[in-house]
């Protein structure tokens, strides 16, 4: 029993559910899905001589594909040269056999639960259809409207490489080539399985899911789970997933939401959200009325790929943009203030001008890699390493050449997996993101908060008052032997000992506790 039907429970421990036919009522309120249809779309109509021509040729090639017993191999071929043609040629989609990456846990052997030990999974679906990344060299030859900075490859590894930001674009990891894929494909021969089928792509579709979810979500600590939603809109992500069986063609649509009571939620063993698949078109294609539906419903994913679920992946992308761009800063920040520190401010200026050759030194913690990364081998460390190591030479070089008195003001935390003390820490943007952070992340107790707020409130007057005096009273206080203004005397918590002036309006914090 455990042998034929193990796999069909463990795909439930996982939260993997499929529907025969779709229905609104199994969608949770307020999640809205897109769906593709025939019914407002007229065979006769002279639009749909050029899909009607291409209905013939692909009908031909499946008919032939059957009359002769052809293998898996024929039928795929055929789809990607007949089927997904288009897509194949569009400039903003990558279409590919690509691996993906992704941790599960393992299943039960007799119960067939999940039994918290994970498991590094390699897949490879017969063809995933995501977006494109660009180059700088790709920009003239594509107009403004692709808005391809906001998908420019090295951006995107630096959101995937930097310890606080681990964003995974690609599923397969390490990589920025297609990126947020929203449709997934498998073929099997007449002498294969449609289960199976079903299986492998609604695994890939959940896998895909995961990380639209994870980019859907307000950037933070890699990996969290619990971070809220960018907007309200935000959970309304999706993804297409499309079998074949011979000539007997299924179209799914899937999305994720959390596992309900009545699914038992917060059950040991059993997955946290769900992902739902829903079959909303089936046939044998064995007519051209048929065929021509099968195109229909692919050119329409086509379209809302390259539209909506673009324009949802670059809208969300804005603000891990802003977040990796103030996670690099601050390791560049660090880095110079210690150097400054340490009196090497002439060495640290000397190796500015240097920059392209590998002399800028770095502090261990930066050469840290995003938590995925541990499941590779050292070579493949090591190569990622030397990809991260040149993104902080690029925010080094752009933090050298910015007005240090006019950048933003950081607050950093190096508590727990945020530290350690001796090290950049993690970057927040204000005193009350930084509150949030340690209630949230750190589960710091209100009586905790209270005191960091108390402490907050003392630098602030200490600033403001350095704010509000003359100049030229500074200026002689720098030139006696007395004690220095305010900000000579704050001492930065972060860095320990070290009294340093904090600049014009300009603090650095991290960590205010005693812990």
């Amino acid at each position: 029993m455990i042998e034929r039907f193990g796999a069909d429970w463990g795909f439930n421990a996982r939260g993997i559910y499929y529907r025969h036919h779709f229905s609104r009522a199994w969608v949770t309120p307020g999640h809205d899905l897109w769906l593709p249809s025939v019914c407002d779309v007229h065979w006769s109509h002279a639009s749909e001589d050029s899909r009607r021509a291409r209905a013939e040729k692909f009908l031909k090639h499946s008919l032939d594909n059957e009359r002769f017993k052809k293998s898996e191999y024929a039928w795929e071929a055929d789809a990607w040269q007949d089927v997904f043609g288009r897509m194949r040629d569009d400039p903003s989609l990558v279409v590919d056999k690509r691996e993906y990456n992704t941790i599960k846990e393992k299943r039960h052997k007799a119960s067939c639960l999940l039994d918290g030990q994970p498991k590094f999974i390699r897949r490879i679906p017969d063809a995933t259809f995501g977006l494109a990344t660009f180059q700088p060299t790709d920009y003239p030859d594509y107009p403004e409207s692709l808005d391809a900075w906001d998908l420019d490859h090295d951006r995107l590894e630096a959101l995937l490489l930097h310890r606080h930001c681990g964003l995974i674009a690609d599923p397969h990891w390490g990589d920025t080539n297609l990126v947020f894929p929203f449709a997934v494909y498998e073929a099997k021969g007449w002498s294969g399985d449609p289960r199976e089928a079903r299986h492998q792509a609604s695994s890939a579709g959940a896998v895909y899911l995961d990380m639209l979810d994870n980019l859907a979500r307000k950037p933070g600590i890699a990996g969290g789970n619990n971070r809220p939603y960018q907007t309200a809109q935000s959970c309304n992500h999706q993804v297409f997933v499309l079998t074949s069986f011979g000539a007997h063609w299924h179209i799914l649509v899937g999305y994720k939401r959390p596992r309900l009571e009545k699914e038992y939620a917060g059950h040991r063993g059993l997955s946290d959200s769900v992902y739902v698949f829903q079959r909303i078109w089936s046939s044998r294609v064995v007519t051209k009325r048929k065929a021509w539906e099968l195109l229909s419903l692919v050119d329409q994913i086509h379209s809302w790929g390259v539209t909506d679920h673009r324009d949802f992946v670059i809208r969300h992308l804005k603000a891990w943009h802003a977040f990796g761009r103030l996670c690099y800063i601050s390791d560049a920040e660090f880095l110079a203030h210690k150097m400054a520190v340490d009196g090497f401010t002439a060495e640290f200026q000397k190796l500015i001008e240097e920059y392209g050759k590998p002399v800028v030194p770095m502090h261990s913690t930066s050469l840290h890699l995003a938590g995925w990364a541990k499941y590779f081998t050292g070579d493949i460390q090591d190569r990622l390493r030397e990809r991260a190591v040149f993104h902080f030479k690029e925010a080094v070089r752009q933090y050298a050449g910015t007005n240090k008195d006019d950048g933003p003001v950081f607050f950093h935390c190096v508590k727990g997996q945020c530290g350690p003390v001796e090290s950049p820490g993690y970057p927040l943007k204000d005193k009350e993101e930084y509150l949030t952070h340690r209630r949230e992340v750190h589960g710091d107790n209100d009586t905790t908060i209270a005191n960091l707020e108390c402490a907050l409130e003392e630098l602030d007057s200490i600033l403001e008052e350095d704010r509000n005096e003359p100049k030229a009273r500074q200026m002689k206080r720098s030139g006696s032997e007395g004690p220095g203004p305010a900000t000579k005397r704050h001492r930065d918590l972060r860095y320990g000992a070290h009294e340093i002036d904090v600049g014009k309006g300009k603090a650095r914090v991290i960590d205010l506790t005693d812990d």
